[in-house]
């Protein structure tokens, strides 16, 4: 019987506002917080491949921040002034956690893509620098997938990195 009293206190039926938050995230879900280059890209420099992902990360809570929030809000607000007084914690409790559910889920995402963009190039063994060379020059050999480009330089007798990796 107390189970029963504490599942009619703070369960939270589906309303018509939690069907429209959902219907709501269907034009976000789809958004990625990386953006990763496909094979055959042309390789990149390394800060412009940050800096593409600064910006696409930037974009993104720019949208959740501006237009799926302020969607968001309206629709709260709407459902607001229909909403029972006794449930109104209860109900805004459930549309924080579905939408915390949503975000969650996007960020799962978006690191889920940028695991399997990084396990395009684990191998179980690695080439030689001899067997790369060589594969260089045989034409019927596909070029190695990359997507960064660092520049080397010679600094004396040393071979060092031109670009500045530190700032990375």
């Amino acid at each position: 019987m107390m189970a029963r009293m504490l599942m009619s206190e703070n369960l939270c039926i589906c309303s018509q506002a939690t069907l429209e938050l959902m219907k709501l995230w269907q034009d976000y879900k789809g958004y990625l917080f990386v953006n990763l280059p496909v094979a055959r890209d042309e390789p990149m420099p390394l800060v412009d491949f940050l800096s593409n992902q600064d910006a696409q990360m930037s974009k993104v809570k720019g949208l959740l921040s501006s237009d799926w929030n302020k969607s968001a809000v309206d629709i709260l607000r709407e459902e607001l002034e229909n909403l029972d007084k006794d449930q109104t914690k209860t109900f805004f409790e459930s549309a924080a956690t579905l939408m915390a559910n949503q975000v969650r889920e996007l960020i799962e995402q978006s690191v889920k893509a940028y695991v399997e963009f990084i396990q395009r190039y684990k191998f179980p063994q690695y080439p030689k620098p001899d067997d790369i060379i060589q594969r260089e020059y045989d034409e019927d050999t596909p070029f190695e997938d990359n997507f960064i480009s660092l520049k080397l330089s010679i600094d004396g007798t040393k071979i060092v990195f031109s670009d500045q990796l530190d700032t990375v």
